[in-house]
């Protein structure tokens, strides 16, 4: 059985009998048939048992296929309590990797295994595997549901202290994807205290993370800052390559917000040379996507359509959400690059993608840029969408460029239609730079904003 790990002088003789090749993971039979041929004469000489333990033994590391292999082999023996682990550890792997589809298939195969020996609903494996799914709704951007379910887990009596830090991040994580703060605080700093107060270094570290980007997107930059330096303090070697990614791509996120262009792309990269060496698939494409952020919002729409193009390949075969994020980026660089015809097609696109989708945030970014195009075009009814966005925005505060950077292309898109409009909105977005401490654009809006003023006004 592929995967097997047998006496080197038994495995040479198959070799060169032409029965099995050498792999990755060991050993294969050549054909299908002939590990078919093997489980049936295990099974009827009564040894199917032992060999599907023995298989099960095997698959020793630690790839989510392999932890799978080995949950189906234990299955298969009949050792179904002793499954439950490995398949939420696939589970785990899979999302880690990019692939969702194969994260919630093996997540249901847990759940019904555990439902077919009848775990209870009351025990601390079941809660591992409502977090598990939490995490998997999340990832589905169905994040009412995960903060349910996170939220459950996490005041449970019966939930372990470690996994209760987990599920506190799981509900800030997910209130920080709807764009609401104040939970999100709420719930990352809960998670941050029980880890350190634990000594739970790297889950601290993880925590003060998300805190950090929740805190910098209200706009107090000097609390986000003292939650990222604690997050770098914290975090240990023995982290997982994944986390360290994490933190870095925090650390450039962070650079950003303060204009510190060139710290945000050696972040970056840094984080992406780690992302690669580990094939981890989503954490390379999120580095390309922050790679052309970074581009953009820099005055550099040319190179950043190299970055969002390498994210989108990418991101790709992580389903149509992931799609769906890099082409909202790819819009608002068209919008840079002064391609409105293919800033609106993918706006269109995103937007319908993420209908039914808890994405209000990235909804709200699809409604700014199709309303920035129709200003353009001199479309006077655009002025409504605007008005929509500019309300729509209002939950967002501004702490995040990217909104602020939309909400001034709005601004400069409505000066023809609707003067009075067009100041309102620059005036806003010269407060949202201020804030980020952005002198230049505060600078240049200002100027435009006085120069469309008439006397008298």
């Amino acid at each position: 059985v592929a995967g097997v790990r047998a006496e080197p002088e038994l495995l040479e003789a198959l070799v060169e009998a032409g029965l099995g090749v050498r792999t990755d993971t060991g050993f294969a039979f050549v054909h299908g048939i002939l590990r078919e041929s093997v489980e049936r004469t295990a099974k009827e000489a009564g040894l199917a048992v032992a060999l599907h333990r023995c298989c099960a033994d095997a698959f020793w590391d630690d790839s989510p296929r392999s932890r799978q292999r080995n949950a189906n082999h234990l299955i298969a023996a009949g050792d179904f309590h002793e499954a439950l682990e490995p398949l939420l550890e696939a589970s785990r792997g899979y999302e880690i990797i990019g692939d969702l589809e194969a994260s919630r298939a093996a997540y249901v195969q847990w759940e019904e295994t555990a439902r077919a020996i009848g775990l209870s609903e009351r025990s601390e494996e079941w809660m591992a595997g409502l977090l598990r799914r939490a995490d998997i709704e999340r990832a589905h951007g169905r994040f009412s549901e995960a903060r349910r379910l996170a939220e459950y887990v996490a005041q449970n009596p019966i939930t372990p202290e470690g996994m209760s830090v987990a599920a506190f991040r799981a509900v800030g994580e997910a209130a920080l994807s709807q764009g609401d703060l104040a939970v999100a605080i709420a719930r990352l700093e809960n998670a941050r205290g029980q880890a350190t107060a634990a000594g739970m270094r790297n889950d601290a570290a993880l925590a003060a993370m998300a805190l950090a980007e929740a805190l910098l997107l209200r706009g107090d930059r000097e609390a986000a800052t003292e939650a990222l330096e604690a997050a770098r303090s914290r975090i240990t070697a023995r982290a997982l390559p994944g986390q360290h990614v994490q933190l870095l791509r925090a650390v450039a996120f962070m650079a950003v917000h303060n204009a510190r262009f060139d710290e945000a792309i050696a972040r970056y990269q840094e984080a992406l040379a780690i992302a690669e060496a580990n094939h981890l698939r989503i954490g390379i494409g999120l580095c390309y996507l922050g790679l052309g952020d970074t581009r953009r919002l820099s005055g550099d729409p040319v190179e950043a359509s190299r970055e969002y193009d390498e994210a989108l390949r990418v991101l790709g075969p992580a389903g149509p959400l992931h799609v769906a994020q890099v082409q909202l980026a790819q819009a608002a660089n068209a919008i840079a690059l002064g391609r409105d015809a293919k800033a609106a097609g993918l706006a269109a696109t995103v937007r319908t993608q993420f209908a039914g989708h808890e994405r209000r945030r990235e909804l709200a970014f699809a409604d700014g840029a199709l309303a920035i195009v129709a200003c353009r075009r001199g479309d006077v009814d655009a002025l409504d969408q605007v008005r929509a966005y500019f309300t729509a925005l209002q939950a967002y505060g501004s702490g995040e460029p990217d909104l602020v950077w939309l909400l001034t292309r709005c601004g400069e898109a409505a000066m023809p239609l609707d003067r009075v409009l067009a100041q309102a909105l620059l005036e806003r977005a010269i407060a949202g730079w201020r804030s980020l401490g952005w002198a230049d654009e505060v600078a240049r809006l200002t100027h435009l904003r006085a120069s469309s003023i008439t006397p008298g006004e």
